[in-house]
């Protein structure tokens, strides 16, 4: 995933503060974020996604999810 096109379409929809976070079968984490590096880090090193809801309810599923806003034309 390219950083530079996440943020471009994220700051079109207005987000101003993101995180995405991909988790492997084997554990391996993977941020594409714009919060401080700390929280990154610390994120990975205390393993705060084995405690997250979110991901101990989607960690065998995988969703696509095409968003479709006004003003917004594929351009990702």
């Amino acid at each position: 995933m390219n950083k530079t096109i996440v943020e471009r379409f994220l700051n079109q929809i207005q987000v101003k503060h993101y995180s995405i976070i991909t988790l492997t079968p084997v554990d391996e984490v993977f941020i594409i974020s714009n919060l401080p590096r700390t929280w990154e880090q610390d994120f990975i090193k205390r393993k705060l996604y084995a405690q997250s809801d979110i991901f101990i309810n989607t960690r065998n599923k995988i969703t696509p999810l095409l968003l479709a806003l006004p003003g917004i034309h594929h351009q990702m």
